[in-house]
């Protein structure tokens, strides 16, 4: 169980910790975290007020703030239109430095074989569905079940099959809220962290995340004196590896304000 809801205590430790430091990295998840999650992930947009406030964080001296998604890249660099930020698409594996640099490490060709493979025999088996959400990410694939009104077992069954048939050590399959995605197994949002932090090293780190592929960040703050991982939700609180909470997207905006308001 999380220690604490970075109540009114918890805000307090972490203002010691901030007043002793030169600065913080801030990282957060998208979809879950900074924006509540929709039907459809065409249809998420970051309201404006969200745009605002990371826009004012990103801005701060003191404040270097990372968005760290499963979500395509180029389509992250489009949900978050923000200056000043390190993004970071596909669980990291494409990342882009506040200066606009980007770093996309090499995979080996036989991961894009399979995944166009798979690709071919989901959209054949899945594509006609009415509810199922097929995103394909380039380096990586999802099958969103959330607008599924029918048996989701079958889904997931039909999937784990062909999964099964395709499958090579260099991809894992990662079971999300709602979503089944294959991805390079050689890359996560704690490989993502883990590079940005090297270049940012003496300051403490915040990871906000609300899934299971935030655990790999989790991980990595975790028993780190200047960590602070946060898990956003309820439904995980037995099993994540964060040691603090929030409730919902609401309170990550609130959270985010606190933040803004120390360093103002």
């Amino acid at each position: 169980m999380p220690k604490d809801a970075l109540s009114r205590e918890g805000k307090e430790g972490l203002k010691t910790t901030l007043s002793n430091s030169p600065g913080l990295l801030l990282c957060c998840d998208f979809d879950g975290t900074l924006v509540p999650f929709t039907e459809d992930p065409e249809e998420t947009e970051l309201p404006e007020s969200q745009k605002e406030l990371l826009q004012d964080l990103a801005g701060l001296a003191e404040v270097h703030l990372a968005v760290i998604s499963g979500r395509d890249f180029e389509q992250l660099t489009q949900l978050v239109p923000i200056e000043e930020v390190i993004l970071a698409g596909n669980h990291g594996l494409n990342l882009m430095w506040e200066d606009g640099d980007v770093h996309r490490p090499e995979l080996d060709g036989a991961i894009e074989d399979v995944i166009s493979r798979t690709r071919e025999r989901v959209c054949g088996e899945f594509g006609d569905l009415p509810g199922i959400i097929i995103e394909d990410k380039g380096i990586g694939l999802t099958v969103h079940y959330r607008k599924y009104a029918g048996d989701t077992k079958v889904i997931k069954e039909k999937f784990y099959q062909i999964w099964s048939e395709y499958r090579i050590p260099e991809l894992e399959l990662l079971k999300g809220a709602k979503l089944l995605e294959i991805r390079p197994s050689s890359w996560n949002k704690g490989d993502a962290l883990k590079t940005v932090r090297r270049e940012l090293p003496d300051m403490p780190a915040v990871y906000i995340g609300d899934d299971t592929t935030d655990e790999d960040a989790f991980a990595v703050l975790r028993d780190d004196p200047n960590g602070y991982p946060v898990f956003v939700g309820q439904d995980n609180l037995g099993g994540t590896l964060a040691t603090h909470f929030l409730e919902d997207t609401d309170r990550v905006t609130e959270f985010l304000n606190f933040i803004y308001s120390f360093y103002r």
